[in-house]
């Protein structure tokens, strides 16, 4: 199991019960009792491998969760995910060790495919919420806590005035020194919007949709 959080991928191991899993063809009065603790094993790895993805979703908030494999083990797996992480399931055909590259494939489909929906998803609910544009309202928007995520159409080169704290930005050195803040300093926009982002845990979204930088509003 791959997992990606703030940072590098890393890899965590669910232990199955008994390895191999697979039903064999022992014949003979005992067929029925093999195949039903293959099944029992299925299950209680199937139960084990969903119980980690659980908690890998509640650790780091994941958003996507890409599920790939043998089909039976698939929908085993799902079938043991707590809400959080079935709501945020992509199956992939893929994902044997033979089919490596195929699998890589698939996941950054999924991804891409996410980023879209995500994206798209933002986009609605600015423009239904008439949510705030431009440089001022947006960062009146973060120094407040109010904005969910932030949409940016590229680069703002405009310079902005920042003090120490991350949150601390404005287009004008009087309100910062309104607010407390002593030296203002002048920073880029797209660096101190992305910074206040940062520290009032607010997504970050490059989108050429928008001509200007827009906020969607938490609440």
């Amino acid at each position: 199991m791959t997992v990606v959080g703030g940072g590098s991928p890393r890899r965590t191991t669910a232990e199955a019960e008994r390895w191999p899993l697979q039903k064999t063809a022992q014949g003979g009065w005992s067929q029925k009792r093999y195949e039903r603790v293959a099944d029992e094993d299925w299950e209680q790895n199937a139960s084990a491998v969903a119980r980690e993805i659980d908690e890998q979703v509640r650790r780091i908030g994941a958003e996507l969760v890409v599920v790939a494999g043998e089909p039976k083990s698939r929908s085993l797996v799902c079938d043991h995910l707590g809400t959080k992480a079935s709501d945020r399931v992509m199956m992939v055909e893929h994902g044997s060790r033979a089919d490596h590259g195929p699998y890589e494939s698939d996941a950054e489909i999924s991804l891409d495919s996410w980023i879209e929906r995500r994206r798209s998803e933002l986009l609605d609910r600015h423009r239904d919420a008439e949510g705030p544009v431009g440089i001022e309202q947006v960062a009146r928007a973060l120094r407040e806590g109010r904005a969910h995520a932030v949409l940016l159409p590229g680069e703002l080169p405009e310079l902005v005035w920042t003090g120490m704290g991350g949150t601390q930005l404005s287009i004008e050195a009087d309100e910062l020194r309104r607010w407390g803040v002593e030296a203002p300093v002048q920073d880029r926009a797209d660096s101190a919007i992305a910074r206040a982002a940062a520290m009032t845990d607010t997504e970050l979204w490059f989108s050429p949709e928008v001509k200007d930088v827009a906020a969607v509003i938490r609440y």
